[in-house]
């Protein structure tokens, strides 16, 4: 999938990549220039990781390839897999117990992460896989695995924000080995780690939480809301996603609680802290999956806690939104996992198969929302390869502010000049040349419902019901061609099944079936010529009409 819909291009973030292989070109850097680079924090995040991988891959590559950064995110995303396939194993669970995992995980419901927006695919997908590797070498009994162990941890607090939970869980794991020598050598680590995390931050950037802190409850309802979110594929009710959340993290968090006590024999552990952590370390073996399958759900679920604390005071969707769903489908993956473990073994077998059926209809779900979805990103990106060279437009940018559009426009133009981003041909350019053209027609238009959102007027155009079905699979793309005495446009037209990012965007749901969001602000105004077009059986297909709108920037 990734080979096949990913586009070369940046998507809103990404464009931080192209300023780091911009400044890389400044004469004289020193080693201290570079690190301060790599160190800067993006918002609350510190990625070095990410621009790590960007610098390394223009400096290999010659040029920044946003393609490169995917497969190298998506790798990190088969090791957080393969990690949780091998704690499986060792808990002596077959391979068809795993089958669940992996329909749940390899499926698009969190294209952002994996497809369309490399700085996620460099943040979300490696951070979880550091972590989870890192609890992995912490727990075994060799000394050089714990050592190895603490670059790894390092890596994943600077790939993402959430990696300063590894030294809170790390801590725990430690506490049950028992080692005085491992838990002065993490406490040291821990505080190197977290002294250069808060210098960065207090010489260069300071996050607002106070107002977050004051709402509480409104935090604790999102993270209830995101553990939930997996169940967004059957409902877009937020009480329900709220009760699926609670439901899940009760349950695991009571079978979690259950294997614990069951090791102990102190009838009251709260008063014999330090009998109750030597019983728990001798019965309960720390190199065994369930203690590194439950460091790693405790990893996810703070994860979610922390999204939920920095978001939730804002529209209670943007927790649905694709990138954050990643960490969902991950915690019911491992949730799934320990529960097995927990179940006596005659009991394994009929649970992995309630749980297979859950996840085929999972994946066949997902693929029918969110494929197109996908698809519809996928071609606002290509639009914007055509669209950038024709007008130095960008219209995958953000839709309800016009302040990123000029802005991120003159990077990529900075990046172009400089020759560290080669922009790729638009595939349309080319083919709509040789495209079949059919008689004009009345119009594709059919109603123009337009309406604000921020800072700007959108023009919601619903074209007319003769568009080839957009199937479940289907893998045609479709065009609106808005065309001037000067300049020809395109906008993508949205076929998706249920426009879940228009409802993520609006709270809104019954938008009509072929939809263009068009920000006439971003046009020169003029008067533009309609026309539709679109791939069928690897032919573009023109449909030209009588019909024009004049639209542009001051209408």
């Amino acid at each position: 999938m990734v080979y096949r819909l990913a586009v070369n291009i940046p998507y809103i973030d990404d464009y931080t990549f192209l300023v780091d292989c911009i400044d890389s070109q400044t004469k004289g850097l020193t080693l201290t220039d570079y690190l301060s680079r790599l160190f800067h924090p993006h918002g609350e995040h510190i990625i070095l990781f990410a621009r790590l991988t960007a610098l390394l891959d223009y400096y290999i590559e010659g040029s920044l390839n946003f393609r490169t950064l995917f497969i190298v995110g998506n790798l990190t995303f088969v090791g957080s897999v393969y990690i949780l396939y091998r704690l499986a194993q060792r808990g002596g669970l077959k391979l068809m117990y795993f089958l669940p995992v992996v329909l749940l995980l390899f499926q698009p419901q969190f294209y952002e992460n994996t497809t369309t927006w490399a700085i996620c695919a460099l943040q979300h997908l490696p951070a979880l896989f550091f972590a989870f590797l890192a609890f992995d070498l912490m727990s075994r009994s060799s000394e050089k695995a714990f050592f190895l162990s603490l670059p790894i941890a390092f890596l994943s607090v600077f790939s993402n924000g959430n990696g300063l939970i590894v030294f809170a869980i790390g801590l725990l794991i430690i506490l049950l080995s028992g080692s005085r020598t491992r838990l002065f050598v993490w406490l040291i680590f821990t505080a190197l780690s977290l002294g250069l995390y808060v210098y960065v931050h207090h010489t260069t950037h300071s996050p607002e939480i106070g107002s977050n802190l004051k709402h509480p409850l409104r935090v604790i309802a999102g993270f209830f809301l995101m553990a939930g979110s997996v169940g967004l594929l059957f409902s877009r009710s937020i009480g329900l996603l709220m009760a699926i959340g609670l439901c899940e993290i009760a349950f695991v968090g009571f079978l979690i609680s259950q294997t614990v006590i069951r090791h102990l024999t102190t009838k009251k552990p709260l008063l014999h802290f330090s009998a109750w952590l030597r019983q728990i370390r001798y019965s309960l073996p720390i190199a065994g999956p369930f203690v590194v399958l439950s460091a790693c759900y405790l990893y996810v679920v703070l994860t979610l806690l922390t999204i939920s604390f920095a978001r939730s005071l804002g529209w209670y969707p943007s927790l649905l939104l694709p990138r954050f769903l990643w960490f969902a489908a991950m915690g019911t993956a491992i949730g799934y996992q320990l529960t097995l473990l927990w179940l006596k073994t005659r009991y394994r077998l009929l649970a992995s198969r309630v749980a297979l059926a859950i996840a085929l209809i999972i994946y066949c779900l997902s693929y029918w929302v969110n494929l197109g979805e996908l698809r519809n990103v996928r071609q606002l990106l290509l639009s914007d390869t055509h669209n950038w060279r024709a007008h130095k437009m960008l219209i995958s940018m953000p839709v309800s502010t016009n302040q990123h559009d000029h802005f991120y426009s003159s990077i990529l133009q900075a990046a172009v000049q400089k020759g560290v981003y080669k922009l790729p041909a638009s595939p349309l350019d080319t083919d709509l040349r040789k495209a079949i053209s059919l008689p004009p027609i009345a119009g594709p238009l059919v109603q123009d419902s337009s309406f604000v959102m921020g800072e700007r007027r959108i023009h919601c155009l619903s074209i007319n019901s003769d568009l080839p079905d957009g199937t479940m699979f289907d893998s045609r793309d479709v065009y609106l061609l808005v065309k001037s005495s000067t300049h020809t446009f395109i906008w993508p037209v949205n076929r998706s099944q249920t426009k879940l990012a228009y409802y993520l965007q609006t709270g809104v749901s019954n938008w009509k079936a072929s939809t263009v969001w068009m920000c006439a602000d971003q046009l020169p105004l003029a008067n533009y010529q309609l026309s539709l077009a679109w791939l069928d059986n690897k032919q573009w297909v023109i449909q030209p009409s009588h019909q024009s709108m004049t639209m542009g920037e001051g209408e």
